[in-house]
C-alpha cells in the first residue's frame, strides 16, 4: 500500500532515452526548490539498451510541482509545449534532426568516399 502512494505523489514532467540527457532539466528544478525523482535512472545507466523497453528515464515531479515544473521546462526550451502529448517532448530526444545534420553528414561522406577513390589511385 505505501508503494502505490509512493507512485500515486509522483508526476511524469518528461521521458528521456539516454541519462546525460536528464540532468540539466533535474538540475533547473532543483534550482527552483522543486523536489525530483529519476525514475529508471539507474537500471538504464548500466545498460542504456533498456532505455527503451522501460520506457526511458523519466523525470517525475510531486503532483503539487506539476504545472510549475512545466513552465519551467517550456520557459528554459527544455520542453515542447505540446497540448496533443501529456508528457511533452524533450529536445535533445532526437539528437540527429534531419534539417540541421543531413547535409553536412552527406558532404563528409562524399569527401571520404572521394579520398578514399583517390588513395586508392582509381579516379584521377
Amino acid at each position: 500500500m505505501e508503494s502505490e502512494e509512493f507512485s500515486e505523489s509522483w508526476i511524469t514532467v518528461a521521458v528521456f532515452t539516454h541519462p546525460h540527457d536528464c540532468y540539466v532539466p533535474k538540475a533547473l528544478l532543483e534550482d527552483n526548490e522543486i523536489v525530483v525523482f529519476l525514475k529508471d535512472e539507474f537500471s538504464i545507466r548500466s545498460n542504456e539498451l533498456w532505455s527503451h523497453a522501460l520506457g526511458g528515464i523519466k523525470l517525475q515531479v510531486q503532483k503539487e510541482d506539476q504545472e510549475r515544473a512545466r513552465q519551467l521546462l517550456i520557459d528554459h526550451k527544455l520542453l515542447k509545449a505540446d497540448p496533443s502529448n501529456e508528457l511533452g517532448s524533450y529536445f535533445s530526444q532526437e539528437p540527429w534532426e534531419v534539417e540541421t545534420y543531413t547535409l553536412p553528414v552527406f558532404i563528409v561522406v562524399i569527401l571520404c568516399v572521394l579520398a578514399a577513390l583517390i588513395f586508392f589511385g582509381k579516379i584521377f
